[in-house]
């Protein structure tokens, strides 16, 4: 009896370390499987790719030797609109192949490497450049080539997609901490059409254009006649102000305390220039909501006047025609009425963007602080120590009032000769100290400037 256990015991001993044999062989087979399914998809992914891009190359080649002819022998398209913007389009492709080619570039958008990602954004420049901005100029409607897209959900889908790789361009571009001359004139042709469809209008059929591209990107100035699914809506006020936050490189660049405004060059300025033009001018248009969101979205961006230029901070706190007020007086009296509850019960953290701190290292309300005071010296509407006529009591007041709140928001020593700290929640039952940069601090500081005594 004890033999024939023995024996059966060894049996199944023997069945399940052959069971085990085969689990191993089948898990094998299926990772050998994926694995080649996967080279497979990656080979031809970027055999495809190639192709692809050979041909769009090819294209745009074509394009460009067709207007280089009709420059040569001095024509060009009648039908654009005559304007010093347009004066450099001599040819405007077909409606048709231009929907072709913003299809394409769509699709290497998502097919890109690190490897050819320089070339694609060559690529989506010269569409920009050559294929889409001489329709828009056009006051041919048959030659708008946006126009097709308004009325079905892929057009939506390639609006959407064209927005969204102008926004990265930026991104890409403020990231280098050296930035060629090539990079500030590409930047300007993506600039150029983001202000039309966000800004301007097309030549033909305008309003169209902006309503649908305003609704893609959540700039409310007219009424949701199209219902946009979220997936192809683009948050353009924040969005604009996280790449803003990054030019340089850096939230903070370094050495900024002791570099001072040379800390960003001007290369970067000129571009970052670009985007804060188009975002101003647009948020413009909008109602008040979207106005105000807009101006304290800019306000807590860390360095904002050192990382924008000074002909554009114009835009802020320079004399409007026909108005009483700059657009940083404007912004201050709507975020106070729009925000008075809040304010009232000392929660200004609640009316400014949320900052995660282990990421920006800068409270939203220090940040915000440290602009208001470095525009305020700039801005002839609040200071009356500056040598101009423009001079508000009512602005000033209200600037005064909102300064009063936040004074009351900012970390306990951010105006101490000590670095401030914030202690940051990790997790349920532990905090992370955070200094805040100097540098900030001594903008905060700016407050006690003499400039500010009358």
């Amino acid at each position: 009896v004890s033999g024939k256990t023995s024996s059966g015991k060894m049996t199944v001993q023997n069945a399940l370390v052959q069971r085990k044999v085969r689990l191993h062989q089948k898990h094998l087979d299926e990772s050998a499987i994926l694995i080649q399914k996967r080279q497979r998809g990656n080979v031809c992914r970027r055999r495809t790719f190639a192709d692809q891009t050979k041909l769009f190359d090819k294209r745009i080649s074509d394009v460009k030797t067709l207007e280089m002819i009709l420059r040569k022998n001095g024509k060009g398209s009648a039908s654009l609109k005559k304007s010093e913007l347009d004066n450099d389009f001599a040819y405007i492709p077909p409606p048709a192949t231009v929907s072709i080619m913003a299809m394409q570039i769509a699709f290497l958008f998502g097919l890109k490497d690190a490897e050819s990602e320089d070339h694609f954004w060559v690529q989506f420049e010269h569409l920009l450049r050559y294929m889409i901005l001489p329709g828009l100029f056009t006051e041919d409607t048959n030659m708008n080539p946006i126009l097709p897209w308004l009325s079905h959900g892929n057009g939506t889908r390639l609006l959407f997609h064209l927005i969204l790789m102008s926004l990265k361009y930026f991104l890409r571009t403020l990231k280098f901490s050296e930035i060629e001359e090539c990079h500030v004139k590409s930047s300007g042709t993506v600039k150029r059409f983001l202000q039309v469809i966000l800004v301007k209008g097309s030549a033909s059929n305008g309003e169209e254009v902006l309503t649908k591209c305003r609704e893609i990107c959540g700039l409310g100035c007219v009424p949701d006649t199209a219902k946009i699914p979220s997936s192809l809506k683009i948050d353009f006020v924040e969005f604009c102000s996280d790449i803003l936050n990054q030019v340089g490189g850096k939230i903070v660049p370094a050495h900024a305390r002791e570099k001072g405004k040379q800390c960003i060059t001007e290369k970067s300025r000129n571009i970052s220039s670009l985007l804060f033009g188009v975002l101003c001018d647009a948020a413009s248009l909008s109602d008040d909501k979207t106005y105000v969101r807009m101006w304290q979205h800019l306000l807590c961006i860390p360095l904002l006047t050192w990382k924008v230029p000074d002909s554009s901070l114009q835009w802020f706190v320079a004399p409007r025609d026909g108005e009483h007020s700059s657009a940083f007086s404007k912004g201050v009296a709507l975020f106070l009425k729009l925000n008075q509850r809040n304010l009232d019960e000392g929660r200004l953290d609640l009316c400014l963007p949320y900052v995660k701190l282990t990421k920006v290292p800068i409270p939203s309300t220090v940040a915000f602080l440290s602009n208001l005071v470095q525009l305020c010296m700039i801005c002839p509407y609040v200071n009356p120590s500056l040598p101009s006529n423009y001079f508000e009591v009512e602005d000033a007041l209200l600037f005064f009032r909102l300064i009063a709140f936040v004074l009351d928001a900012v970390p306990i020593g951010t105006f101490s000769d000590r670095s401030a700290v914030v202690w940051v929640e990790e997790s349920s039952s532990s905090h992370v100290p955070i200094i805040i940069p100097p540098v900030i601090i001594d903008r905060c500081k700016g407050i006690c400037h003499m400039c500010y005594r009358n």
